[in-house]
């Protein structure tokens, strides 16, 4: 499900929040904060009394404030009484949310999770004070103050994200949560973190068992993965980020591979270094070509940035090496100058 805020133009202001999430719908003579909204002060004469099911209800208290007849659809709708899609930070009062699955909105929908709530309060981070019909499957109407959209779809298998907080050391909780997920985005350690900060993302590299994404902490990057260059030096570690990138490298408009200083594994790389990665791309569809650069000299993490640059690369991909001492870790050469000077988002996998 997604969440729809809508929003019509009339008298009142109708949110369609449409979760998995989504939040949707306003008017704009809905200007007016807290319960000054035409539609809210319809609504708050039926708290306590039986009105039925909520979606009847919302459409019966959108018509006697706005004038404006609500279609049968869940989605559509909304659309149809002049409604508008809002953020749900945007949500304010006389807007509606609306759980309901985008795959399935039509008149004959019923599944668990369908829910329709006007908004009386928006108190931040998902939060909602609400008046709804039904919500305990009595057709009763109630003021509700702790609504929450998204833990509501999540109870249903709905929702497409979630927020997680622990009092447990920070390693320790990330690597937890990384176990259930796909990728792990982080932000690249800054130079003023203290040791704590700048060494999580670094064992959490090396300990997550998922690939890590990079984020630079300076600039912005409204592109991601059009076009990626993998640093490649035919070791296990370059062979797991490559093979973990896939899903990036597939959708990329180019994809360039660069084995660095190759002469210095030549036994690893083949006669032909990267032809065999390159080949094994091409076979999952990926544009791929095949470069080799000497450095004559520069450390491989400098050669790797210096390309990244010359290929206008908007990602890297590459192998993250090191390993552990007593009291720390110790990373490898190329990581650790990428870690401390990326400038642009790098996925390592280990």
């Amino acid at each position: 499900m997604r969440v729809l805020h809508r929003r019509l133009t009339l008298a009142g202001a109708v949110v369609a929040l449409l979760m998995v999430v989504g939040v949707g719908t306003a008017l704009p003579e809905a200007q007016a904060s807290n319960r000054e909204s035409p539609i809210v002060q319809v609504a708050l004469p039926y708290n306590g009394t039986y009105q039925g099911e909520c979606w009847i209800w919302v459409k019966k208290v959108v018509l006697e404030a706005t004038g404006r007849q609500m279609g049968y659809d869940y989605r559509e709708g909304f659309f149809e009484a002049g409604a508008v899609e809002v953020s749900a930070e945007d949500a304010r009062p006389g807007d509606i949310i609306q759980l309901i699955s985008d795959a399935y909105t039509s008149p004959w929908a019923d599944y668990p999770g369908m829910h329709t709530a006007i908004v009386l309060e928006n108190h931040g981070q998902g939060r909602f004070t609400v008046i709804d019909s039904n919500s305990r499957w009595d057709g009763v109407v109630r003021i509700r103050s702790n609504f929450l959209p998204a833990a509501a779809a999540a109870r249903h298998g709905r929702a497409k994200s979630e927020w997680r907080a622990s009092a447990r050391d920070a390693l320790d909780a990330v690597r937890l949560s990384a176990r259930y997920a796909d990728l792990v985005v982080a932000g690249q350690p800054e130079a003023e973190d203290e040791g704590d900060l700048r060494g999580l993302a670094d064992e959490l590299v090396f300990s997550a068992g998922r690939p890590v994404l990079f984020v630079p902490y300076a600039g912005r990057f409204p592109a991601l993965g059009k076009r990626v260059l993998v640093a490649w030096d035919a070791g296990r570690e370059a062979a797991r980020a490559v093979t973990d990138a896939l899903p990036f490298l597939k959708r990329a408009e180019a994809v360039e591979v660069c084995a660095f200083d190759p002469e210095k594994g030549q036994r690893n790389h083949g006669e032909q270094p990267g032809a065999d990665v390159g080949l094994f791309l091409a076979r999952h569809g990926v544009k791929v070509t095949v470069a080799r650069q000497s450095g004559a000299g520069y450390d491989v993490g400098s050669q790797i940035l210096s390309r990244a640059a010359d290929v206008a690369a908007d990602l890297i991909v590459m192998g993250a090496y090191g390993h552990a001492r007593v009291r720390e870790l110790v990373l490898g050469g190329a990581t650790r100058t990428l870690l401390e000077s990326m400038t642009v988002p790098v996925l390592m996998s280990h």
